[in-house]
């Protein structure tokens, strides 16, 4: 018995030709993109939801134990040139595995964050996150991440990291000058209506004052 498999065979071809399409834009891409297995993690949170939790955020508070055993339940199978290079790593066998460098402590306040979100059914996250090379140097990011729908052929976590670790540089520089300026005007103002000997109040002060 003869069955025709041609369209069999082009929907497999289809999806192959789909996921190197994918694969090569994941390596290309400019920004560090992390790929991340959370079956176990999805389970878990499964079978809390049954609980008929209202208040998620309130509930990992409470319960640090299962917060640490869900940051376990998460594996990076996959990351991108512009991660390793983000993350000063030779290549990226030093960047799979555990998440913890690629997301941080996982017992902050932001990693609660996330884990309610996911809880609640929401698709996406969006977070700043202080982390860590793999050389020890500090880095500030915008991490995005997005949950596969229902149904999706692509079932892990897509992580996007931006750094902002020179804007935010800039930024502190800047507020420290305002301050500084700020000190400095109300210097200038103090000696503008007061003798630069006695510190007294001079002339101008009390004509102002009128």
């Amino acid at each position: 018995i003869q069955r025709d498999i041609t369209g069999r065979k082009r929907a497999e071809d289809q999806l192959r030709e789909s996921e190197e399409r994918f694969r090569t834009i994941f390596q290309t891409a400019e920004v560090a993109l992390v790929e991340m297995e959370y079956t176990a993690l999805k389970d878990a949170l499964d079978r809390v939801r049954k609980q008929k939790i209202r208040n998620w955020k309130k509930y990992l508070e409470s319960d640090p134990d299962f917060v640490k055993l869900a940051s376990e339940m998460l594996r990076v199978v996959d990351v991108n040139h512009a991660a390793i290079k983000l993350f000063e790593a030779k290549n990226k066998n030093e960047l799979m595995g555990d998440p913890k460098l690629l997301m941080g402590n996982p017992e902050s306040q932001k990693f609660i964050d996330f884990l309610a979100t996911m809880a609640r059914g929401n698709k996406n996250f969006q977070a700043e996150l202080d982390l860590l090379t793999v050389k020890n140097n500090a880095i500030r990011t915008i991490m995005n991440l997005s949950v596969p729908r229902e149904g999706a052929k692509f079932k892990n976590l897509l992580i996007s990291l931006v750094d902002i670790t020179e804007r935010s540089r800039v930024e502190q520089e800047k507020d420290l000058l305002l301050n500084k300026l700020h000190q400095l005007n109300r210097q200038l103002e103090t000696l503008a209506v007061t003798d630069g000997l006695t510190m007294l109040y001079n002339h101008r002060f009390f004509m102002e004052s009128l």
